[in-house]
């Protein structure tokens, strides 16, 4: 039986697998992500509705990218809270001096 963990039958139909040619080009995560879920969609699952979820994960990640791009510097919001980072550390200061 092949080791589904080690060599993963929908990354190794590549001539380069997707992790090597991500960390070798020094991929950052979100499109590092989006190039794996591109990679494999067609080939690791056998239904239709898994294999749209794996194109929506990329989507996701080119959606959070775009979202990146387009804010004004310094102002990415954090997709748990819906704040920027400058927002969420003022929160989290304002609880601490309350509680403190």
């Amino acid at each position: 039986m092949a080791d589904k963990i080690k060599n993963p039958p929908h990354y190794f139909r590549f001539k380069i697998e997707p992790i090597t040619f991500i960390m070798q080009n020094n991929i950052p995560y979100a499109e590092g992500n989006a190039i794996k879920y591109i990679c494999r969609w067609r080939y690791k699952h056998t239904t239709k509705e898994e294999r749209i979820a794996d194109l929506k994960k990329a989507q996701q990640y080119l959606n959070l990218l775009i979202e990146q791009e387009t804010q004004p510097e310094g102002k990415i919001k954090l997709k748990l809270t819906g704040q920027t980072t400058e927002e969420k550390a003022e929160e989290i200061q304002k609880g601490l001096y309350k509680n403190g």
